[in-house]
């Protein structure tokens, strides 16, 4: 489902002309249909509780419900939808003749109204999924313009970057802190008993950090800069491509294949001696060329794509797995230089971070171990006959 959403902030003063208390007024609309929830919430000022319950008191009489469930979710059961009925997945149906332009318009415009389903999720706070959506299209958007070039001016593919680099950048650090809290029953179950105490006031120190993150992201979502990047993204899918391109079939092959075989390439040097860097990079080419495919699945083989993205999938699992055990181990000794044990509870914090350091580091050692046989899948003759047979150039 697509949401507009309109935000009124009203002021109420005295007879001093001073602000007393602040409305604020929220209005989710479906868009192409009559369901609409709006949302009013009352700040009081400080010095003035007086007015506060004066104010209150008159949104009392009009007989204003108060709220028991977000306004999105009220908003989809009203429609008769459940949140994360639309798919997150690209889903754009392309033919070989398409212009190059219009085509790459087309993805984005799938991938912007993604952005858009999930902004009042992200606003309200509901589940971390809606962020984690949130991001993933605008990662899939800026590789796209990334990976697809000559096609759209650069002036404009330049501005659209920005303006996803932006968005990226607002939603980066209460997702950051989202990754690490949803492992806090992994992360608990792999130190032993009497170091779980510990590891409990680890994430209690991680959730006071994502609510004050998660403020300054809703106020950042407030920002014009916030609104200009998402008024820029509708603007290019509204519009129409003004010049003829080539067509989209062998721009597509020609960027499958050129990432296909830098994977290839980049794969096949690494060893049990390579540095961790060298894992990461093959990580992201992966992920680039993950992309590609699901962007153009459409142009080829249903089956074919199907098998491609499965064997890959396989490899990229490997690889995120030991990219989040070097991010959390990082993150963890960095937690740890500034625990200062002054307490007790100091004491058995660190020693249960230190502790969970050395687990995580023993679980990359044996993700790190199977890679060579996950590539080895891989770069299979049989896979690398199919990516040529489709898209070699």
């Amino acid at each position: 489902m697509t949401v507009r959403q309109e935000r009124l902030r009203v002021d109420l003063c005295n007879d001093d002309e001073k602000t007393v208390v602040r409305l604020r007024i929220d209005t989710l609309t479906l868009v192409h249909s009559p369901h609409v929830v709006c949302r009013l919430w009352l700040e009081p000022i400080r010095g003035y509780k007086a007015e506060a319950r004066t104010a209150l008191a008159i949104v009392t009489d009009l007989v204003l419900a108060e709220a028991t469930k977000p306004a999105l979710v009220a908003l989809a059961e009203a429609s008769g939808m459940s949140p994360g009925a639309y798919s997150s997945k690209v889903n754009v149906s392309l033919s070989p003749e398409m212009p190059a332009a219009d085509a790459l318009r087309r993805i984005m415009e799938n991938l912007v109204a993604v952005m858009h389903s999930n902004l009042a999720g992200v606003r309200e706070d509901i589940d971390s999924e809606f962020l984690h959506d949130l991001r993933v299209s605008v990662r899939r958007a800026r590789s796209l313009l990334g990976q697809v070039r000559g096609v759209l001016p650069e002036a404009t593919s330049g501005q659209l970057q920005q303006q996803l680099k932006t968005i990226g950048t607002i939603t980066g650090p209460v997702r950051d802190l989202d990754v690490y809290l949803l492992k806090e029953a992994a992360y608990v179950d792999r130190v032993p008993g009497f170091l779980q105490d510990g590891i409990k006031r680890l994430f209690q120190n991680l959730a006071r950090q994502r609510r004050t993150a998660r403020n300054r992201l809703r106020k950042a979502m407030d920002t014009p800069a916030f609104a200009a990047a998402l008024a820029a993204l509708d603007a290019f899918v509204a519009a129409e491509p003004v010049a003829e391109t080539a067509p989209i079939g062998p721009i597509a092959s020609a960027a499958i294949w050129k990432r296909y075989r830098r994977v290839v390439k980049r794969g096949r040097r690494i060893t049990d001696a390579s540095a961790p860097e060298r894992l990461h990079e093959l990580r992201i080419t992966c992920k680039k060329l993950r992309y590609l495919l699901e962007f153009f699945a459409s142009l080829y083989p249903a089956g074919t794509i199907k098998e491609l993205v499965r064997q890959l999938k396989q490899l990229q699992e490997n690889l995120g797995d030991f990219n989040d055990l070097s991010v959390q181990q990082e993150f963890l000794r960095q937690h740890l230089d500034t625990i200062r044990p002054a307490s007790p509870q100091a004491v058995m914090l660190a020693a249960a971070t230190g502790g969970l350091i050395t687990r995580l580091a023993m679980d990359q050692e044996g993700v790190r171990a199977r890679f060579l046989e996950v590539f080895a899948a891989f770069d299979a003759p049989a896979n690398r006959e199919r990516f040529k047979s489709l898209f070699a150039v």
